[in-house]
């Protein structure tokens, strides 16, 4: 390498190319399969359908329904003219076949030839009639009334009272109700001596000391007891 004083030294570089990519070859290695007749029909009568509208696609459809009750009608008419024809057809036949047998000789009724039964029957003997007996009939006794009890008098209470108290003799009153003194006019002490029956002192009032020694001492004395019944 020469080199001078004055001057730098300069290397020996190489040149740099640009990168340019590699070129791809965009054809297929080999040519595609064609599909069958039948697959590219449908492809293409579906690929059809479906570049149609919705509205377009809605009327297909219900044209396509049509038409299959169309056919289903066409069909079911045809077949029932069929079947009418030939239940038409078969008819007379049978009427024309029937006919002559209708027309054959009568028959005569066959006649039942006498046997001649050596063994006869016996004569039925004679039933003797059964007359009706008259059957005795007794007269039916009739019950005789039972006597009624006759009803008790009602009960003439004192003061009205409800437990039928009075002064007929009955049984003496030991232990009087509650509410006694609301029907009977009671001494002041009635419900504080109670050791004896119930009992009228002599002027009017009553006492629960009956039977004991001083019972309405200041009423005038006993005069009679009151009964229950």
């Amino acid at each position: 390498m020469n080199t001078s004083p004055n001057q730098p030294p300069q290397w020996n570089t190489p040149q740099r190319v640009p990168y340019q990519p590699p070129q791809r070859n965009n054809q297929p290695p080999y040519p595609p399969y064609p599909l069958p007749p039948s697959q590219q029909r449908r492809s293409g009568l579906w690929s059809w359908y479906k570049r149609q509208t919705r509205g377009a696609k809605i009327g297909i459809g219900c044209a396509v329904i049509i038409g299959l009750l169309l056919f289903c009608s066409c069909v079911s008419a045809a077949l029932g003219s069929n079947t009418a024809k030939t239940t038409a057809t078969a008819t007379p036949t049978i009427a024309s076949s029937a006919a002559p047998a209708a027309v054959s000789s009568p028959r005569t009724p066959l006649q039942p030839t006498p046997t001649h039964n050596p063994y006869q029957a016996p004569p039925p003997t004679p039933v003797p009639a059964l007359h009706p007996t008259s059957v005795p009939t007794h007269p039916i006794p009739t019950p005789a009334p039972k006597p009624t009890a006759n009803p008790a008098p009602p009960c003439q209470a004192v003061n009205s009272n409800p437990w039928c108290y009075n002064l007929t003799p009955g049984s003496l009153i030991y232990i009087p109700p509650g509410n006694f003194c609301d029907y009977f006019n009671c001494i002041p002490s009635f419900w504080d001596h109670t050791n004896g029956y119930v009992d009228e002192c002599a002027d009017g009032t009553y006492s629960h000391s009956g039977g004991v020694r001083g019972a309405c001492s200041y009423h005038g004395g006993e005069q009679q007891p009151l009964y229950a019944h």
